[in-house]
């Protein structure tokens, strides 16, 4: 393919995608394909030369599909779908007050992290991270002899408390 076919190509992916990620990635190598160095479409485009080598080398190896938007690794899922579908079940069905907290009408992130504590957290990576932190507290303190705060952690969520 000619380098006017190329970049043509690039244009009508360009016009056609709906993703600004993806657009973004498209004119970068459009910008290479036009004389631009690596260098100047990071600095054009506010991205590091890595990400921007990492979209020419995509493009070299598999053409427009390998600048195709991945899943990303990130964090994995703290819940189980089950979990999820119980959470948004509570909140769509039930209010506040129905669940336990004094008068309270309306869900907020204030309120939903004590509920999720209470219900779901128990057996979740969450919740077996939230254990790794409490012992690594009680090993410092045995260690050192610093003075933690003493939490009850049987009661921890109840009565809205955090």
């Amino acid at each position: 393919m000619t380098l006017n076919q190329e970049i043509e190509k690039l244009t009508e992916a360009m016009k056609k995608t709906e993703s600004t990620r993806l657009y973004e990635r498209y004119l970068a190598i459009w910008l290479h394909l036009e004389g631009r160095t690596l260098t100047e479409n990071a600095d054009i485009l506010g991205r590091s030369f890595p990400a921007i080598s990492g979209y020419w080398k995509s493009y070299r190896e598999n053409g427009l599909a390998g600048l195709d938007l991945g899943e990303y690794p990130g964090v994995s899922k703290r819940f189980s779908d089950e979990q999820e579908q119980r959470l948004k079940q509570v909140i769509a069905d039930q209010r506040p007050v129905d669940v336990g907290f004094e008068v309270k009408y309306t869900w907020t992130l204030k309120l939903i992290r004590p509920w999720l504590l209470r219900n779901l957290v128990k057996n979740t990576p969450l919740g077996n991270e939230t254990m790794q932190r409490k012992k690594r507290l009680v090993n410092l303190e045995s260690l050192f002899g610093l003075k933690i705060l003493k939490v009850d952690w049987s009661s921890f969520g109840r009565n809205n408390e955090l």
